[in-house]
C-alpha cells in the first residue's frame, strides 16, 4: 500500500496532475485515475 504520509518529492505533481485533468475534462477527454501503489491511467 502507499505509506502514511505522502512522499514530499513527490508533492510537486500534484498541481500539475489536477491542472492536467482539468484540461482534459474540459476538452471532453478520458477521466485521469490515480491507481494505488501503481500511478495513474486514462480510463477511456
Amino acid at each position: 500500500g502507499w505509506p502514511a504520509e505522502a512522499d514530499p518529492d513527490l508533492l510537486w505533481l500534484k498541481p500539475h496532475v489536477a491542472r492536467l485533468r482539468r484540461k482534459v475534462d474540459a476538452a471532453g477527454g478520458p477521466a485521469i485515475l490515480a491507481i494505488r501503489g501503481v500511478g495513474y491511467r486514462l480510463d477511456a
